[in-house]
């Protein structure tokens, strides 16, 4: 046997023991593959429970069937006098107000700059800015969080008439979604209406509508270009950007939108520098403190016109709940028999004290104290008097106080009403239609919504005057009694 070959191969000097290069670039090769292979395994696994996760994500979203974008509460409802003039609103509990406006209402001027800083490829997309997504989603990896979303003005809507405003990536990508499909649906004109008549806008004003009346005291139709800058600059950051609380910043924002809607060719430059030399917070100043000084309870009228509503909804088959959330957010106009030339003489006279007699004027005392203890405990204190009409009201709280052992440096809330006593009421009843054209349901300072109304809830005796009506006038009609009738 020729044993050459194995001995040379076993005792090559040149071999250390060591695998040779094209060993290691085999072995290389074959672990590249295998980590190749399993991290393909776990991109398609994870990428395959992402997708999942995706797909149950928006089969959990709503169906759009049976949704609708146009926002459905919070919408001021009106009252009129008979001459269809407006005499009162009513609003949510919340203190939202809202007031419908179409399009073709609202200034092209605003509805632009709503589009330069909200979102500015409103019209070029279809629901979704990916260049605002990738933006926000960088923005948010740096952040840790979801501090900026990238939505888009439908993306908004649906957010707030449709979804939560939960900071979540779930209401994100429903949100997403939903906003593909809406696009397929409305057009954009309706769902930039939609939203400027949606958009939180300070002080409770949601919609331009309201913002403008609030604001300005004009129908959304007349705002100029500086004012529409300023409307359109509050609904990012309301109380930062208020009007009416901090001006300085809101026309520093004013001025930002004014340069955007430059850029993206709304308005020219020279439109821009007039816009600029415009003060629109004097209006607002002066406005506000109208609002201020004009903001007072219901009359005793549109209380009792509040009254009537909720009944007649309620013998309608609404719950009083339901009722009383149509009345004062369903946007109800309601057109009532007041005459405020009557209403006048009825409040002049009814006020004047020189027409009572003054032996007999007091006032009545409600006074109302709660106690808050350090151990988070409360102890309520309450008094109904009826006093002197020159009876000093500070003097007599402190007294009361006193005398329910209060120490001067309690920590208390407080209440106090205060009423002329003897009191009245009146109404007055066209007979020839049954109309009620003015009522009142006492006198002295009226202090707060449906309180009590002695002109359609004190309940009394009608006594004697009901005798010429109901015997006396018949009587006389059917010639049964005469003038020189004696009664027994």
């Amino acid at each position: 046997m020729d044993y050459s070959k194995l001995y040379n191969n076993n005792n090559d000097p040149d071999d250390d023991g060591k695998p040779s290069k094209q060993t290691l670039k085999k072995a290389l090769l074959l672990g590249f593959r295998i980590i190749f292979v399993l991290l393909v395994i776990v991109i398609f696994g994870v990428g395959g429970a992402m997708l999942g996760q995706l797909v149950s994500i928006i089969n959990d979203a709503p169906d759009i069937s049976g949704l609708e974008l146009k926002p459905a509460t919070n919408y001021t409802s009106f009252i009129y006098d008979v001459n269809g003039e407006e005499i009162d609103r009513l609003t949510s509990s919340e203190g939202s107000t809202r007031i419908y406006a179409t399009l073709d209402e609202i200034p092209w001027y605003l509805q632009k700059a709503v589009v330069a800083i909200e979102d500015e490829r409103f019209y070029e997309h279809n629901g979704i800015d990916v260049k605002g997504v990738l933006r926000a989603l960088v923005v948010n990896i740096a952040s840790g969080g979801i501090s900026e979303g990238g939505s888009t003005i439908t993306q908004q809507l649906i957010k707030n008439n449709v979804l939560t405003d939960a900071q979540t990536y779930t209401r994100k990508i429903q949100e997403m979604y939903l906003a593909l499909q809406f696009e397929q649906i409305y057009d954009k004109d309706l769902i930039l209406e939609y939203y400027l008549n949606t958009m939180a806008l300070g002080h409770g004003n949601n919609g331009v509508q309201a913002a403008s009346h609030r604001y300005f005291n004009k129908d959304v139709s007349e705002l100029t270009l500086a004012e529409s800058v300023v409307i359109a600059g509050i609904t990012q950051r309301p109380t930062a950007y208020s009007p009416i609380l901090n001006p300085e910043a809101n026309w520093d924002k004013a001025k930002v939108i004014l340069n955007k809607m430059v850029e993206q060719g709304y308005i020219t430059e020279e439109e821009r520098q007039e816009a600029l030399l415009e003060d629109p917070y004097q209006n607002i100043a002066v406005v506000n403190q109208m609002y201020v000084e004009e903001s007072s309870p219901h009359t005793y009228f549109v209380d009792a016109v509040i009254e009537v509503v909720l009944s007649d909804l309620q013998a309608a088959g609404m719950t009083y709940l339901e009722a009383v959330s149509y009345l004062y957010g369903g946007g109800v106009q309601i057109f009532t028999t007041f005459d405020p030339v009557i209403q006048a003489y009825v409040d002049d006279n009814i006020n004047n004290l020189d027409l009572y007699p003054s032996r007999d004027l007091e006032m009545q005392f409600d006074y109302r104290v709660t106690v808050h203890y350090e151990d988070d405990t409360m102890e309520h204190f309450n008094t109904v008097e009826i006093v002197d009409l020159s009876t000093d009201v500070e003097a007599y709280q402190l007294a009361k106080r006193e005398a329910w052992g209060i120490a001067e440096d309690a920590n208390i809330d407080e209440t106090f009403f205060q009423s002329i006593q003897p009191q009245t009421s009146f109404v007055i009843i066209d007979h020839t239609t049954g109309h009620v054209p003015a009522l009142a349901g006492g006198h002295g300072e009226k202090t707060g919504d449906r309180t009590f109304n002695r002109a359609t809830q004190a309940t009394r005796q009608p006594g004697s005057v009901f005798k010429i009506l109901s015997a006396y006038a018949p009587a006389l009609d059917m010639g049964l009694l005469s003038p020189g009738s004696v009664i027994i």
